[in-house]
Formats: structure tokens, sequence, C-alpha cells
């Protein structure tokens, strides 16, 4: 049987121990570190949730009474109160290039025609995509050609004006291109 202050010193060890892994974690400093510049840490301006609650207002304000957010990044419109258009809930996940029109309208995603015709005709006045958003072919999970990714970028940017960018943005520390709506002639 342990003595009272053998016991007090093993939970103090066990708390200290458990401490110093904590800290020295990568998953936990990856809360308040954005990397390394040589020997320096480089410190996050603010946590990831703060910028994502400042950037769901800022593109709440830009949405209008329409609620609607043209976006891959279902988390930012969850945030901002907004809904997403039909067949885009899947996020990045949600672009299906391989099925027909009747496969991808049946299963509730979208193939290039009608992801073209989203982003054209969804009526959004405002969109966001990250470096995750116009990238992702699914189901393979895989990165869609730099031809494929600058032609959907070409559909938003005949649809939508650049509006500003957030650096350093949700899952990856990507940018996130926010657009609002060209006035119609």
């Amino acid at each position: 049987m342990r003595s009272p202050a053998g016991l007090r010193w093993l939970a103090l060890t066990v708390l200290l121990v458990s401490l110093a892994g904590a800290v020295s974690s990568p998953l936990n400093q990856g809360w308040v570190i954005r990397g390394r510049d040589r020997i320096w840490w480089r410190l996050k301006e603010e946590p990831p949730l703060r910028r994502l609650q400042k950037t769901a207002a800022r593109v709440r304000a830009l949405a209008g009474p329409d609620g609607l957010l043209l976006t891959q990044d279902t988390y930012l419109a969850v945030e901002a109160g907004l809904r997403v258009p039909r067949g885009m809930e899947l996020g990045p996940f949600c672009y299906y290039p391989g099925l027909t029109t009747a496969q991808a309208r049946a299963q509730h995603v979208l193939n290039r025609p009608l992801f073209e015709s989203v982003i054209r005709d969804c009526g959004a006045r405002v969109a966001a995509f990250s470096g995750y958003g116009l990238a992702i072919r699914a189901p393979e999970i895989v990165k869609l050609p730099p031809e494929e990714q600058a032609a959907l970028l070409a559909v938003v940017l005949s649809v939508y004006q650049p509006a500003g960018t957030v650096a350093d943005f949700g899952q990856g520390d990507t940018v996130l291109a926010v657009y609002t709506r060209r006035p119609r002639p």
C-alpha cells in the first residue's frame, strides 16, 4: 500500500508528463501555430474558429435576404446561417463529373453540366471557394486537373466578381476567395 505523499507525487508526475505530451503534440500545436520559418514558429493571428466566425458574418452581410451562399465550404454556410444550392450539400465532394445528368440528379449530386448550371443560375448574391472548392472529383476524391479547375473558375468569374480573400482559412489553411454577383446587364 502506498503512502498519501507517494500517491500525490505519482499523480503530479502523471499530470506533468500528460501536460508535456499535450504541449508537444503537433495536433494541438496546429491550433495556434501556422508552421515554421527556419527555426521560428509562425503563430496564427487568431484561432481558426474566430476567423471562421468573422468570415461568416461578412458573407452573411453580403448574401442579403435570400440567404443563399454558392460554396463548397458548407461549414461556412452553416456558420453564416445560410443555405447552399441544391446538390452542393456534400461540399467539396458534391462534384461527380463521371455521372450522367440523370444519375447525378438521382443521387442529388452535380456532374459538370449541372455544376455549371448551378453556378450560373442559382441566384446567390455571394460565392466563396476555399482551396478545396472547385478542386476535387468524387467518388475517387482526387484533385481535378488544372485545366478543369480553371474552366470551373471561369464559369464562376462569368457570373461573379472578386470581393476579397481570407488567408489561412479553414481546414488546410487555404485561401478563401469571396465573390459577389456581377450586376445584370
